[in-house]
């Protein structure tokens, strides 16, 4: 890796990657930071860079802490789906890119900030009747802070997903429930969550394997297992 440096702003540590999310997921986002290119590259753009599950997997040491290499997938979507990265599909892995890297990367971005906020104890609000360009501006500006900490719009657990858990793992693990909303379809959750029901396994862990699995592999497989096959035809399909 590169020698150098990357700017971490304090306001990671009131991210929902810092507080509701596991020890690793954080490590795995600084690693991520740390190794995408800070300038631009003749191959890959400021912010981008190749990377693949295992390179994350041995690279940032998560096999020490028990984490299984499939458990990387949960985390590429949560980043995802929080707009804080985008991701393209090579033959050997995929390119990541940082959404607003070149904001956050640069010193001005938090002098500027430190200079509004100083400006904004001194000055007088402006009034709630002013034209909608300075509304716009202000919400324009908390969503891109958002963006750029992690911080972002919890999605409510419905009522059937919350009554479905109780049935189910006779509680709420609202953590789990909410993972799920954010990152696979209602109707893989019913699905996983009928399996388990079926599987007479009361572990929420379970139940997001399941979900796991599918969004790695591909969830239309698991629904079709291949006949089984007798005599001389057991031998057809074989390379």
């Amino acid at each position: 890796m590169e020698i150098g440096a990357i700017i971490l702003a304090r306001k990671l540590s009131e991210s929902e990657i810092w507080i509701n999310k596991p020890a690793w997921w954080l490590k795995v986002w600084i690693f991520i930071l740390m190794r995408v290119n800070h300038k631009e590259g003749k191959v890959f753009e400021r912010g981008s860079n190749f990377f693949s599950y295992k390179m994350i997997y041995d690279d940032c040491f998560i096999e020490d802490e028990g984490i299984k290499k499939t458990a990387i997938d949960g985390l590429i979507r949560w980043l995802k789906l929080t707009t804080q990265i985008t991701t393209r599909k090579t033959t050997r892995g995929f390119i990541i890119t940082v959404c607003n890297y070149a904001t956050y990367q640069d010193f001005d971005t938090y002098r500027n900030d430190t200079r509004n906020d100083m400006r904004n104890e001194t000055e007088t609000k402006p009034k709630r009747n002013r034209n909608d360009t300075i509304n716009n501006n202000e919400n324009n500006d908390n969503n891109e802070n958002k963006i750029i900490t992690g911080e972002i719009e919890l999605k409510k657990i419905p009522s059937w997903l919350e009554s479905r858990a109780l049935e189910v793992f006779g509680n709420v693990p609202l953590g789990n429930l909410r993972d799920w909303i954010e990152n696979y379809e209602e109707s893989w959750i019913k699905e996983a969550l009928n399996k388990t029901e079926a599987a007479n396994v009361k572990s929420v862990n379970y139940t997001t394997k399941i979900l796991q699995d599918w969004a790695l592999n591909g969830k239309e497989d698991k629904q079709k297992p291949e006949p089984a096959k007798q005599g001389s035809d057991k031998y057809a399909d074989r390379d």
